[in-house]
This record gives C-alpha cells, structure tokens and sequence, in this order.
C-alpha cells in the first residue's frame, strides 16, 4: 500500500502526521481525540498552507469529531474559493450538505435554511444535489414545517431511486402530516 503523506503538525512538543488520511504519531499510532481536535484547531490557524484536497479531508474528520464550528470555517473557505469557478460545481455540491448537515447538528437548523436560500440565489438548481435536498428537508423538519420539508424529501427522490437518509426523513413527515 502506498503511503500518502500530506501534512505534519507540532502540538505539545511531538509531530503528527497526516499518513493514509489519518493522523498519526512518530510511532505511527492513531492520537487520542483531544489531540486529534488539538490538530485541527491549529489546522485553522494555519489553513492556507494546506490545498483544497487536504482542507477537504481535514473538515469531513472534524465534522466527524463533533467540531462543527471549525468544520464550517474550512468548508467557508472551500467554498469561497470555489464559487466563483463554474469547473469546481461538483465540489461545492459536496461542500453545501457538508455544512447544512454541520449546521443542523449545532442545532441551528434556520442557518441551514438561510444558507442554502442564499445559495441557490446566486446559482439556482446547478447547486442541487440528493444529499443537499435530504439535508434541507431535515432542517425543515427540525423547524416543523414539514410542508417544506415534503417539498424537498420529493425533490430529492426525483434525483434518486433509494435513499436511507431520505426514507428517514419521509418518516418524521409522515408522522408529523398524517
């Protein structure tokens, strides 16, 4: 197996490195998460020294950690510099559920909402994705409008014939509707 080495940081006097997209310690041993969450809050203060790619697979880990707020910072990051370019759509169609989902789990599902309306804004439907439509049907839930949450659950399905995440949502709707 190829190893691939992105990134080492210095937290508390020892080297970490990023090795197979996780980090790891001089003896090659996976850090504890207060470390690891150590890692990524120097990663925002240092975040122009890293590419996009590497930005990317540091915010999907911090997501995955519970950093919601430093999550968002790097996919902000992401997406202002990749808005602008219409070659990086598919990456900003990954980025856009990425942060709903991360604001909807800091328990602010109107951000969520507030972010996307002003997404599709400045480029419409282009942006749509399953993924995002599921995430902003949750959100609506999350607020109880399930009627707008029903709009979004049926436009997701128009895009795909199966979805957990989606059958999940329905379900809140439907007991919510009926």
């Amino acid at each position: 197996m190829v190893n691939y080495k992105y990134a080492t940081i210095e937290i508390d006097n020892e080297e970490y490195h990023y090795i197979n997209k996780q980090w790891v310690d001089e003896g090659y041993i996976i850090p504890a998460t207060n470390v690891l969450k150590k890692i990524y809050k120097k990663i925002l203060s240092e975040y122009k020294r890293f590419s996009d790619n590497e930005l990317f697979e540091y915010a999907k880990e911090m997501k995955s950690l519970e950093l919601y707020s430093e999550a968002i910072l790097l996919i902000d990051y992401l997406l202002e510099s990749s808005l602008g370019n219409k070659r990086n759509l598919a990456f900003v169609k990954i980025l856009l559920p990425m942060k709903t989902s991360c604001l909807r789990s800091k328990k602010d599902p109107e951000k969520a909402i507030e972010f996307y309306e002003q997404i599709y804004d400045k480029l419409g439907e282009a942006i749509h994705s399953k993924a995002l439509l599921v995430s902003l049907s949750s959100a609506y839930c999350d607020i109880n409008d399930f009627g707008k949450a029903q709009y979004y659950a049926d436009k997701a399905a128009e895009l795909s014939k199966t979805n957990d995440e989606l059958e999940i949502v329905y379900n809140r709707i439907n007991a919510n509707l009926y």
